[in-house]
Formats: structure tokens, C-alpha cells, sequence
């Protein structure tokens, strides 16, 4: 008879909680729909992407000034990087193939 009256309380505390999840998603809901917020929050994250490429531009002229690679120089180091890697890798490709081609004259 215990056990039942914890099952029924378990499940009417999470029939609670579930009724009041959603009536605080609702109220959150009914909050944002105001014109007035979506129309402060579009302004606001306007000036949020000005001021973040203002810092980004400082920051990259700081960087320059003080020797220190960017994140943009690091990206195109890798980039860079990976492109002397293929063409490394095509070389090797011929100079095995050249190798071949002499072992087979001598051979030949």
C-alpha cells in the first residue's frame, strides 16, 4: 500500500511539474511576441556586429604592430601548409615513377 501511494505521488508531482513547465514556457513565449523587444533585440544585435568588427579590426592592427599572427594568418598558414603537402606528395609520386623507369632501363 506504501509503494502505490509513492507511485501515485511520483506521478502527480511530475503531472505538476509538467503543468508548470509549460505555463512558464507559455509566459516566456508571450514575453518575446512583443514587437517592441524583437525590435530592440534586432537593433541591439546590430550594434553587437559593428562593435565585435571594431574590435576585430583593432585587435588585428595591435597584432600587426606587435608581430603576433592573427587568427586569419593562422588559417592561411594551414591552408598554405596543406597545399605544399599535395604538391610535396605529387613530387615524391614522380620521383618514384622516375626511379622505376631507370631500375627498368637497367633491367631493361
Amino acid at each position: 500500500m506504501e509503494n502505490n501511494e509513492q507511485v501515485e505521488l511520483y506521478k502527480a508531482m511530475k503531472l505538476a511539474g509538467f503543468k508548470v513547465e509549460q505555463e512558464i514556457n507559455n509566459w516566456i513565449k508571450d514575453q518575446l511576441n512583443h514587437k517592441k523587444i524583437m525590435e530592440g533585440t534586432n537593433i541591439a544585435g546590430k550594434y553587437y556586429v559593428h562593435a565585435m568588427k571594431c574590435v576585430q579590426n583593432r585587435m588585428g592592427h595591435l597584432f600587426t604592430h606587435l608581430n603576433i599572427p592573427s587568427k586569419k594568418d593562422v588559417t592561411n598558414i594551414g591552408k598554405l601548409v596543406l597545399q605544399v603537402e599535395e604538391k610535396v606528395d605529387k613530387v615524391e609520386d614522380q620521383v618514384i615513377s622516375l626511379q622505376q623507369q631507370v631500375e627498368n632501363l637497367k633491367n631493361g
